[in-house]
C-alpha cells in the first residue's frame, strides 16, 4: 500500500547521467559489498535457486538482460532501456558470462531494434562464435498480477552506509523527507525482491492512480506502458533479512523477474523512479516509487524481431521455487503493506 503522504516528482529517467545499483533495505543488502550480488547468495538465503540473476548485465553506463543466442547465427541479444545509452560506438562490447561481446549493427539507426516503449534490443557477436552457458530468458506474457513477488536485480554502484549486525536496528539515514540510503561508490550486480502494486499510480497526473496493475508514463519523446514497485521500510526485526528493492540511477534496463509455470520470467524492464519533492540528490527513500516497463505488453512484438532464439531450459533446482519462494515474497510484502495501513 502506498504511503498515504506521498507526494511525486517528476518521473525521473534512470541511467541518464550515472550509474547506480538497485538499493536494498537492510543491512544483508546494504552499505557492504558482499550481499545481494550473485544468484548464490539468492539461493542460500531463499533456499531455492535464481539463475536469472546471472543474465542480468553491465550495460553502457546502465543495465541489461541476456535474452539468449540465435543458434544459426551465434547472434547474443540484449534487451535493455531505450533511453538508455545505445552502446553503438565502434567496437562497442558486453561481457556475458565472462566473454565480452562486441555489438553488430541493427534497426534503422544502427543502434537495435525497438519493439515499443522503453525497450531496445541489441545483437552482440564473438569472433569465434562462442555463446553464454546461460540459459536463455523466458518473457513473461500475462499482465502481471497485484502483490506478485518480483526479483529486482541491476548493475551499478552501492549504497554508502554501513551495514548493521542487528535484526531490530534500522541501518538508514534520515533525510529531509524520511529516511532511506545515499548511494555512490564501486559499480557492481545488486538483487533485491518486491511486489507489483496493486494500483498504478500516474506520476504525471498529480498523482492520481489508474485501474489496475499496468499505467502509461511518459519517457519525453515517447510513452511506456508498465506497472511500479514502493520502497518500504523494513518491519522490527526484519533489517537483516528484508531484501526490499528500489530502483536507481543506473539500473535502468535492468529485470524484474517473476516465476510462473515452474519458470523464471522476465517480466518488466526498469525504465525511471520517482521521489518526494525535495528529497536530496543520489538517495532513495522510502515510499519511492520504481516504474517498470511490462514485458507482457511487448512480449508478441519481441518474440518476433529475435526470431530464431533458443530458449535453453533452467536448471531443475529452480523448480524449488513454486514450492515456496513465490509465497515467501509475497509474505514478506503482505507485513509491509500491514504496517503501512
Amino acid at each position: 500500500m502506498l504511503p498515504p503522504l506521498l507526494r511525486i516528482l517528476s518521473v525521473t529517467a534512470l541511467g541518464v547521467t550515472r550509474s547506480a545499483a538497485v538499493i536494498v533495505a537492510g543491512a544483508s543488502g546494504g552499505g557492504n559489498t558482499a550481499s545481494n550480488t550473485t544468484s548464490a547468495q539468492f539461493a542460500s538465503e531463499y533456499g531455492f535457486a535464481a539463475p536469472v540473476i546471472d543474465n542480468v548485465i553491465a550495460y553502457s553506463d546502465a543495465s541489461g538482460v541476456y535474452l539468449g543466442y540465435n543458434p544459426a547465427t551465434a547472434d547474443v541479444w540484449v534487451l535493455t532501456a531505450r533511453h538508455v545509452s545505445a552502446n553503438a560506438s565502434a567496437g562497442a562490447t558486453v561481457v556475458i558470462d565472462g566473454l565480452t561481446y562486441q555489438r553488430q549493427p541493427e534497426g534503422a539507426d544502427g543502434f537495435g531494434l525497438l519493439p515499443g516503449g522503453d525497450l531496445r534490443l541489441v545483437r552482440y557477436r564473438r569472433d569465434d562464435l562462442a555463446v553464454p552457458s546461460l540459459s536463455a530468458v523466458e518473457l513473461n506474457t500475462t499482465i502481471p498480477v497485484a502483490g506478485a513477488g518480483l526479483l529486482m536485480a541491476g548493475f551499478g554502484q552501492n549504497r554508502t552506509q554501513n551495514a548493521t549486525t542487528n535484526a531490530f536496528t534500522s541501518d538508514a539515514t534520515t533525510f529531509t523527507v524520511g529516511t532511506g540510503y545515499n548511494w555512490s561508490g564501486t559499480r557492481m550486480q545488486r538483487w533485491g525482491v518486491n511486489a507489483v502494486e496493486a494500483e498504478f499510480l500516474n506520476a504525471l497526473e498529480s498523482g492520481t492512480a489508474v485501474s489496475g496493475t499496468i499505467g502509461s508514463f511518459s519517457m519525453g519523446s515517447y510513452s511506456t506502458s508498465g506497472f511500479m514497485t514502493d520502497f518500504d521500510q523494513p518491519g522490527f526485526g526484519q533489517w537483516l533479512a528484508s531484501n526490499e528493492a528500489q530502483g536507481s540511477l543506473g539500473d535502468s534496463g535492468g529485470g524484474a523477474f517473476v516465476y510462473e509455470g515452474s519458470q523464471w520470467r522476465l517480466a518488466g524492464i526498469f525504465s525511471a523512479v520517482a521521489g518526494f519533492q525535495n528529497q536530496p540528490s543520489n538517495t532513495s527513500a522510502f515510499g519511492n516509487l520504481t516504474l517498470l516497463t511490462d514485458v507482457a505488453s511487448y512480449s508478441t512484438s519481441i518474440t518476433t524481431a529475435l526470431g530464431g532464439i533458443t530458449l535453453i531450459p533452467e536448471p531443475s533446482s529452480a523448480v524449488l521455487f513454486a514450492a515456496g519462494a513465490a509465497l515467501a515474497l509475497r509474505r514478506r510484502r503482505l507485513a509491509a503493506d500491514a504496517r503501512d495501513r
